[in-house]
């Protein structure tokens, strides 16, 4: 099965959004304070944040693969439960056609975008449901998906921190967590605040034999933040200390797109029903989705520009759409705490001289005890007070300009040839014993390739290999009943430095697993062997 894949785009048409402010501790963001001495009143900028926003309301959205609506041309359904009650999906006759704008409808619950069958020959059924922002916002609340029809028996809810270019799962979903992504079953009653930002597979929305009226899926928001509050899970000055001092939980809810990834539909029992395939297909009625622009604690408005897609109205001498920039001058680092603890990530004007950092950053911050003006953020893979360096397993290209994104290059030493993964100014990795060439990849005289440079056990001329044993490459390919470096042992073994003849037995396996990167982690995709699982 392939990955959750890029996708076709459908713009969702969405209404003008008003200026909201927050009325709570993080309302405004300049706060007046009266001068001691002379009684004047200054301003004093303070974190601050958008109100919460029905986020779905202000998402563009698109589906992979683009043709899997229901309706054209018209097609038939039946229930699940029962196959005799069926029903008729048509494009072109408003009661009956289901498009995917209906999921985010003011109409929660009596309007429902609906997939074709699984009689359309979909092998494996997969589809992607991707939400996008244009920026990043940040989950407040739960994310609760309605569906029509059955609940899936396999799903994974994923995000991404930019914009769509990675994806990082959320959470698993199926009816077997071990035998579908080899993880046992968890719930967020097994989690705590040490393990709140695990990635679970559960088994609470999916069943062998599912319920018409268990509809909802969840990912639960509100109780992984919970965990940060304190024994009692009641105190907010507890959750802000752990959002202040802990980066990975504040990024854990911040995301720019969001990818509702359906694997199988419902399924009743363990077998697919070949003769009435028009009783597999996914349908949603509702997507509920509360959160709040991430603007970076400079403002607290946001609102859609001529482009369609939310901004920050920023604030504190901060640009861009996440307020992520200084106008001009300093960044200097505040406090994620709200009002009077809390200041905002300003940019003041430059005090301390020029903040240089030749393109690779937009922004400095000030060290009293070396008396510095730093770089903050340095970007393509440079490092140092002006981004003037390359990091660790990049070296310099001397053919571009310093400022240049591609002022640093990538090392590239192989994994297995190269002692470490930098290299010197030239590019030149350090090499291990046998091995030779810029990126360590090649192997000196008297040396094979086998994950790196081993030593040869053969030659065509003084080292030759035992009882009729094949010199290939360094290497002795022994005849199927002897074994050893030089094919000296009777019997196969499959020793380092000799290749048996022996196939190993292979067996055709369903369901099949397909291994997928997400968070940092590893984890299975479901791939269905549709003919072994049919009766």
């Amino acid at each position: 099965m392939a990955s959750c894949r890029v996708l076709m785009l459908v713009l969702f048409a969405m209404p003008p959004v008003p200026a909201l402010g927050l009325q709570d501790e993080y309302n405004r963001c300049v706060e007046q304070e009266r001068h001691e001495r002379d009684g004047r009143s200054l301003g004093v900028p303070r974190a601050c944040r958008p109100a919460v926003l029905e986020l779905v309301r202000y998402a563009r959205f698109r589906l992979d693969p683009p043709n899997v609506t229901c309706g054209n041309p018209s097609n038939k359904f039946c229930r699940l439960e029962n196959e005799y009650m069926c029903g008729e999906c048509d494009s072109s006759t408003p009661e009956l056609s289901h498009p995917p704008s209906l999921m985010f409808d003011a109409d929660r619950y009596t309007t429902f975008w609906q997939s074709v069958t699984w009689q359309n020959n979909l092998r494996p059924f997969i589809i992607n449901i991707t939400l996008s922002w244009g920026k990043s916002v940040e989950l407040t609340d739960d994310i609760v998906i309605t569906f029509e029809s059955h609940r899936p028996s396999t799903m994974i809810l994923q995000r991404s921190m930019d914009h769509g270019h990675t994806w990082h799962a959320y959470q698993l979903y199926a009816k077997d967590c071990l035998k579908t992504f080899g993880m046992r079953s968890a719930s967020i009653l097994n989690l705590s605040a040490n393990s709140s930002l695990k990635v679970i597979c559960t088994e609470v929305y999916s069943s062998k034999f599912p319920s018409k009226e268990a509809q909802v899926v969840r990912f639960e928001v509100y109780k992984r933040l919970k965990l940060h509050s304190g024994p009692s899970q009641q105190d907010p000055a507890t959750l802000y200390n752990s959002l202040e001092s802990n980066r990975v939980l504040r990024n854990f809810f911040t995301l720019t797109d969001l990818r509702i990834c359906l694997l199988e539909p419902a399924i009743w029992g363990d077998f697919v029903d070949q003769r009435n395939l028009n009783k597999y297909y996914y349908a949603i009625s509702d997507v509920q989705i509360r959160g709040r622009c991430q603007c970076n604690l400079h403002a607290n408005e946001c609102e859609v520009g001529e482009d369609g897609i939310l901004g920050c109205v920023c604030q504190h001498n901060t640009t861009g759409r996440d307020c992520k920039q200084c106008r001009t001058g300093v960044w200097s680092r505040g406090s994620y705490l709200p009002y009077p603890r809390g200041t905002a990530n300003g940019c003041t004007a430059p005090k301390y001289g020029e903040c240089i950092c030749n393109g690779h950053s937009s922004r400095c911050s000030y060290i009293d005890q070396l008396n510095l003006l730093v770089c903050v953020s340095c970007q393509d893979h440079t490092r140092g007070h002006r981004c003037q360096e390359c990091q660790q397993g990049y070296y310099r290209n001397v053919s571009a300009p310093i400022n240049a994104s591609n002022a640093c290059i990538d090392c590239a030493c192989d994994l297995f040839g190269a002692v470490h993964d930098h290299c010197d100014d030239s590019g030149q990795c350090q090499c291990k014993e046998g091995t030779t060439g810029l990126k360590c990849n090649q192997c000196e005289p008297g040396f094979h390739w086998h994950r790196g440079c081993q030593l040869d056990v053969c030659d065509d001329g003084f080292l030759q290999c035992q009882n009729g044993g094949d010199c290939q490459g360094g290497r002795c390919i022994c005849l199927p009943e002897f074994s050893g470096l030089r094919c000296e042992r009777r019997g196969c073994h499959g020793s380092d430095g000799a290749l048996c003849h022996s196939e190993a037995a292979r067996s055709r396996l369903a369901p099949k697993r397909v291994v997928a990167a997400a968070f940092g982690a590893t984890f299975a995709l479901w791939t269905w062997d549709f003919g072994r699982r049919s009766r």
